[in-house]
């Protein structure tokens, strides 16, 4: 009897344990107590499956990226006339050679532009704004501007820039520079635009030799009221004292008045730091637009655009 139980609950085991494998393989699922029925090697070649599937789908994804589409080339060496400068041209004159905070240039360039190839500059470009700095030329009594940087805007409202350094050939000549995208010059083609000189030369000169004067006068009253005696100090040299013999308020006054001016030429130095020479040429001035590196403008699909957000139409007659 006992055996017979024993074999039954086996029997009600085996059964329980089939029915539970059929429920994992129908609902997709595995119980963790019955052992899977796919074997080792059915299970990698799975593994080697979704593995390559998932290789197949990321091979694919690049593919499916897209690419920026070629739009326009400007060449090198080309020249974008009847320019407008939207900032006045201020070139300060660096004596030592060194530029140091120079002022920023913006320009912008009209749709009607030929290039170096007699190419005119596709509809499409809505505007073309150039960036740089200007530097004063003290000789040529001039205005010297670099340009470093160039967005431009399509009819979509998308914007490319352009910067030194990007893709595209330049001139091999050694004179050509390597920090900038071009120049600007004048209507007639002179690279240094003529200007108005602003100096504060006269200003400071005066300032400067009118306090020395003072200070100079002042210290001549003062020695009026002292004597100086040289005396041999035994050792071959001599040794100078001063003694007061005048008035010691006379003396003490121009001591005073001395060492304010004195003071006052001090600060004034400090002030003015040094002569500041600089040239001007006024905003809305006519200019030429140089460039010495190619620039390529491609559109990319995932540019940013001036405007994202579009603005319902407005039917008067409905209203």
């Amino acid at each position: 009897g006992l055996s017979t139980l024993s074999d039954g609950g086996s029997l009600l085991r085996k059964d329980n344990a089939e029915t539970a494998t059929a429920k994992a393989r129908n609902d997709g699922r595995t119980d963790p107590n019955v052992r899977s029925s796919v074997s080792p090697a059915r299970r990698e070649t799975g593994g080697a499956a979704s593995s390559e599937s998932e290789s197949a789908e990321s091979s694919e994804s690049p593919g499916k990226q897209k690419q920026s589409e070629p739009y326009y080339t400007i060449p090198d060496l080309s020249v974008l006339a009847r320019a407008t400068a939207l900032t006045s041209l201020y070139g300060r004159v660096y004596t030592d050679g060194n530029i140091v905070n120079p002022a920023p240039v913006k320009v912008i360039v009209g749709r009607t532009n030929l290039t170096a190839n007699f190419h005119d500059l596709p509809s499409e470009i809505h505007g073309m704004i150039f960036g740089g700095y200007a530097v004063g030329d003290l000789t040529g009594a001039c205005v010297e501007v670099t340009l470093t940087a160039a967005t431009f805007i399509f009819e979509d409202g998308s914007i490319q820039s352009a910067y030194i350094g990007d893709e595209g050939t330049r001139p091999g000549n050694s004179a050509y520079r390597e920090d900038s995208l071009g120049y600007l010059s004048d209507p007639w083609g002179n690279p240094c635009i003529p200007g108005e000189w602003i100096t504060n030369a006269p200003e400071q000169i005066s300032a400067t030799m009118l306090l020395t004067a003072a200070e100079g006068y002042a210290r001549a009253l003062r020695q009026e009221e002292i004597d100086t005696s040289i005396y041999n100090d035994g050792n071959g040299g001599n040794i100078a004292v001063e003694e007061l013999t005048g008035s010691a308020s006379r003396y003490a006054g121009a001591s005073g008045v001395a060492a304010g001016i004195n003071a006052t030429t001090e600060w004034l130095r400090e002030r003015y730091g040094s002569i500041l020479d600089a040239y001007y040429v006024p905003a809305g001035t006519a200019v030429s637009v140089h460039i010495e590196q190619e620039l390529r403008l491609d559109k990319a699909p995932d540019a940013r655009h001036i405007r994202y957000k579009q603005r319902g139409v407005h039917n008067a007659h409905l209203d």
